[in-house]
């Protein structure tokens, strides 16, 4: 079975747009600020489609260009003023970040409260205490795929491959304590491809093309990459071989979680919003197709 959770984001995004129209109407404005640290083509991508989207929710989004010569006071110091301006209601930085930033450095300067992407260490302490409003996008998009799928993870041993910030730290804290046993690996593993046989749910970002050969019988395998080629074969791109759908029960091709990994975070933006006091706009927070200095 290929698994699309499309309809599941379509419906995420109906929810969205409705709460944030009732949000507004009592007075609460979604207002984001986005850094973007370093001008990459990359981020310039992820700002205009998580902004053109946010538009269509109702949600201002406003983008932030940080140069990346700029001292870590200095980024330090913009991150905390976003985050203590109230009429601000999330903040997030864009990925990628320069290799010579350290994100989990970063993501601490942003309230808790306002991080709409779920990487300050007390929301990841939360998932671990099984509560919490703000989950890691990435890590939400599983848990919803999975539920979806009718897909019990308790009693499963379930193996995380992929950036431990915004995935594997994250999931693994929210699958704590329901799962049998949850292992998390590097995406450059050698071991990925012989363990990869020996667990009931595969969860992969970040690895090489074709980098699974083989799963277990009935495994449930959910690639989270971006789909990487337009060949017409279901896994063409991604880290599984065309050979893992004679035994997996369950496949998620790579680029598929695309769409609900962005409704998400749509869905996070709302929750910080609801959750903070009366805020009103300020007059030029809204996403207008351009970057901010």
């Amino acid at each position: 079975m290929i698994i699309r959770p499309d309809d599941l984001a379509d419906a995420i995004l109906a929810e969205v747009t409705e709460q944030i129209q009732r949000l507004r109407k009592r007075g609460r404005i979604a207002n984001v600020r986005a850094f973007m640290i370093g001008e990459t083509p990359a981020a310039a991508r992820t700002a205009a489609e998580w902004g053109s989207l946010a538009g269509r929710c109702g949600i201002e989004f406003t983008v932030h260009a940080i140069p990346a010569a700029s001292s870590q006071p200095e980024v330090d110091s913009r991150l905390r003023s976003a985050s203590d301006a109230p009429d601000v209601t999330g903040v997030c930085i864009l990925p990628p970040v320069p290799s010579d930033r350290k994100l989990p450095r970063l993501v601490r300067e942003i309230s808790p409260r306002k991080d709409i992407l779920g990487m300050h260490p007390e929301n990841i302490g939360m998932a671990l205490a099984g509560g919490g409003e703000i989950l890691a996008p990435a890590a939400q998009a599983v848990l919803s795929t999975l539920t979806t799928a009718h897909v019990d993870v308790f009693d499963k041993t379930v193996l995380l491959v992929g950036d431990p910030y915004t995935l594997t730290i994250p999931l693994a804290s929210a699958l704590a304590g329901r799962a049998k046993r949850v292992t998390v690996m590097a995406a450059e593993s050698e071991e990925l491809a012989s363990l990869a046989q020996q667990y009931d749910i595969l969860v992969i970002s970040g690895t090489r093309p074709a980098s699974v050969a083989c799963v277990a019988d009935g495994a449930i395998a959910l690639d989270l990459s971006p789909r990487g080629s337009d060949n017409a074969h279901a896994l063409a791109g991604g880290c599984f071989c065309e050979g893992v759908l004679d035994t997996a029960s369950a496949v998620l091709p790579a680029g598929a979680m695309d769409t609900l990994y962005t409704a998400l975070i749509m869905q996070n933006i709302m929750e910080c919003t609801r959750a903070l006091p009366d805020a009103k706009p300020s007059p030029e927070s809204h996403w207008n197709g351009r970057t901010r200095k």
